[in-house]
């Protein structure tokens, strides 16, 4: 039986739990019109936990129709529109929910041309999860319309920072077009609403990777009259240049000849006069390229001539024109770590001067940006270039995308020691959580893909981390963190150190500081990561390396493998008796009360599904474990044995637990899951009873696969996401 949602206050949260025993009772999420406690009824406001780290931006796409109306699309966290009054991005798809995860990625944009209110996406991230979608947008990206396109999308994929691949006829924009990776040339007559494959395009491009872009020229048309001219990139490596021409809006296509031989187009602009350029590679990006040219064509008389920058590596990933001076081109180099460099040239591509190594940078408090070097030295502002974009109204301006963000210079234009590029992230976050803790002694601890992990003072989570990501050592991947809940001041971490391979630290000063174990495991040298859990007291750890556990009783100075357990799942530590541990894994609960010497059977048979079946521990409560196996919810009350299925919730991605909602209360459940047939966030504060909604439909991120509560702020809760970061929410009071 389902009881009621809390109302009021206590007292009458008390009152109706107890009458729910006589009546039919259910979850609600909708009308809330009997007042309510503070917030019973759920509403929240949601927030970015900052770190400003954009992680790969594939596109900047510029409106040409009203200025400031700028979007970035991400491999795997959605779009963002920009916000002028306040230099910001502002997250346009966090709509997206579990079922639409697939969709989280963006392959690419096109903005209307005549009305800059209206923007469409092509949205799928993996070709092996089916096709994508587009979705179009008539108010900047506040609501979506949804259509299908029957193509198979890669926006996580090689080959991403292609493009546009999705594109507008600029006279008749009920004509689209659409480069698909394996359908060969897609094309809409009505809006985006019904597609259909040009069959008579030649060719379909190397597997997977498909047709790099489609570019109109707006001089070969008039209003409802569709433009005749355009261009398609193909990802073909032929002797030719892979760079398709129609001047029959689309009926006949013809392969430019001579030009670049053996490489792939990865960008293409034209300016007003038909002169086109091509940035193209010996491969699809971001990584794996070797060489890249620059291209110029003048379609009046059919000639190509090689511009590039002399003396560039690596190849070309970026190329934009200045819509105030045709004859002002920037650059920018992928793949060339040397670093990675801009150029500009103010003559159509001759001679070429670099604007990005002595330029001056602005990591606008992204202090992981330095990777703890002193005096951040060798700052990180290049790497993965894979886009440029000056403008259009605005010639002093311009972005360029890294595998870390985006950066912003407004004085492009200057000597190039006087220009300013800033790092421009605020609002923008995709990052990957691998771990997430409760706020403990006033501070959030996360695990995060690729930046290791950061300390974020709980009244510091709307700036990023001074100093940024945690040291001593730095981890590549941060894979699992965890503190003594006796003594909070202990936390201990592992992850991925590609440079020493010590992929081990702890810390007694709750996070401020880090050192890495005195030892570790043999096999920790060879397999990196895997996740780990200290004690309440913080006097012995338990560390899984690639499906083997070993515990050490004296902070890292020996470590010996624990008996009876070995698998693939979570270690968890007791909140209040610091002899015993739990695990879960293949179908059977485990439980330790030796400080994780040796394990036992607890509980058996009941089905698991994989990396999210996790056991969790209550603070302030022995022996009380929820545990989440497959889609359903457990509890025991006695160390694992006997444990209960938790029936409101249908499905369980993950809990977490905050503030207890009464003074010596049970504390708050957080989880993510369905209930009602709902997907969403849902909190109770009776140990499961009662369950309200607090998240809402513009606010699913993706898949959400972390969740943890606040101890010290009573309702906050906080989740990690699958590339959309780590994202907070309050109550509404």
């Amino acid at each position: 039986m389902r009881n009621i949602v809390v109302k009021s206050v206590l007292v009458l949260f008390f009152i109706t739990s107890a009458l729910c025993f006589f009546t039919k009772c259910k979850l609600i999420q909708g009308d809330h019109s009997s007042g309510a406690e503070t917030n019973s009824e759920g509403i929240y406001e949601w927030k970015s936990v900052i770190i400003r780290r954009g992680g790969f931006i594939p596109g900047i796409i510029f409106s040409n129709a009203e200025a400031n109306v700028i979007y970035a699309r991400t491999d795997m966290a959605g779009a963002y529109r920009w916000n002028e009054s306040n230099y910001s991005w502002i997250p346009v798809t966090d709509w997206m929910g579990i079922n639409e995860n697939r969709y989280f990625g963006i392959e690419s944009i096109a903005i209307h041309p005549k009305n800059a209110d209206i923007v469409y996406m092509a949205a799928g991230s993996y070709l092996q999860s089916g096709d994508g979608i587009i979705i179009k947008s008539t108010d900047h990206g506040k609501s979506w319309e949804r259509y299908e396109i029957g193509v198979a999308m890669g926006a996580n994929h090689m080959g991403r920072s292609m493009g546009e691949r999705l594109a507008i006829d600029p006279n008749w924009p009920d004509i689209m077009y659409f480069a698909s990776r394996q359908n060969g040339l897609m094309k809409s007559t009505d809006g985006g609403k019904h597609w259909a494959q040009v069959n008579h395009f030649p060719s379909k491009g190397e597997q997977d990777i498909g047709l790099s872009f489609v570019c109109f020229d707006s001089s070969s048309g008039s209003a409802k009259k569709a433009s005749a001219t355009l261009y398609v990139g193909v990802t073909a490596t032929g002797k030719e240049s892979n760079l398709y021409c129609s001047k029959d809006s689309g009926w006949s296509w013809q392969e430019l000849e001579n030009g670049p031989s053996g490489l792939i187009p990865h960008k293409m602009i034209m300016d007003r006069e038909g002169v086109v350029y091509i940035a193209c590679n010996d491969g699809p990006g971001p990584y794996g390229i070797t060489k890249g040219e620059i291209w110029k064509f003048n379609m009046s008389t059919g000639s190509w001539k090689n511009v590039s920058p002399k003396g560039a590596g690596g190849g070309f990933g970026g190329i934009t024109i200045s819509n105030s001076d045709q004859q002002i081109i920037l650059v920018c180099t992928i793949d060339w770590w040397k670093p990675d460099e801009i150029y500009r040239s103010a003559d159509g591509g001759n001679p070429w001067e670099g604007i990005g190594r002595s330029a001056q940078k602005d990591r606008n408090g992204a202090d992981y940006l330095c990777w703890r070097r002193p005096g951040c030295t060798n700052l990180s502002w290049g790497g993965w270039m894979g886009d440029i974009d000056i403008d259009p109204f605005n010639p002093d301006r311009a972005f360029y995308v890294t595998g870390q963000g985006i950066w912003i210079s407004d004085n492009i234009n200057d000597e190039p020691e006087k220009i300013v590029w800033k790092f421009e992230n605020t609002g923008l976050e995709e990052t990957v959580a691998l771990d997430l803790t409760p706020s403990i002694n006033g501070a959030l601890f996360s695990a995060v893909g690729d930046l290791g992990g950061f300390r974020h003072p709980e009244d510091e989570l709307d700036q990023p981390v001074a100093g940024g990501m945690f040291d001593n050592p730095i981890f590549g991947n941060t894979d699992g963190i965890d503190f003594a809940a006796l003594n909070t001041n202990i936390v201990v971490r592992c992850g991925t150190n590609y440079s020493t391979h010590q992929n081990g630290a702890f810390s007694t000063d709750n996070g401020v500081t880090w050192s890495p174990f005195p030892v570790q495991p043999e096999k920790a040298k060879h397999h990196s990561g895997g996740k780990i859990a200290v004690s309440a007291d913080g006097s012995s750890i338990v560390w899984r390396i690639n499906k083997q556990f070993y515990y050490s009783p004296d902070m890292g100075n020996t470590w010996t493998k624990c008996k009876n357990l070995k698998g693939p799942n979570r270690i968890t530590a007791d909140k209040v008796n610091p002899e015993k541990f739990y695990a879960y894994s293949e179908s059977k609960l485990y439980m330790s009360d030796d400080g994780g010497a040796s394990f036992s059977v607890v509980a058996r048979n009941i089905k698991g599904s994989g990396w999210r079946d996790r056991v969790n521990t209550v603070f302030g409560k022995e022996g009380d474990i929820w545990l989440v196996a497959g889609e359903h919810l457990y509890r025991s009350v006695s160390s694992g044995s006997d444990p209960v299925r938790i029936n409101p919730v249908e499905k369980i991605y993950t809990i977490g637990f905050g503030k207890a909602f009464a003074t010596d209360g049970y504390p708050t459940l957080f989880i993510v899951g369905v209930i009602d047939g709902v997907y969403g966030v849902f909190r109770s504060f009776d140990e499961g009873e009662n369950w309200v909604r607090i998240n809402d439909d513009q606010h699913q991120y993706g898949s959400m696969d972390y969740i943890a509560g606040d101890e010290n702020i009573f309702g906050r809760v906080y989740i990690g996401t699958h590339g959309r970061g780590i994202v907070y929410g309050d109550p509404v009071k």
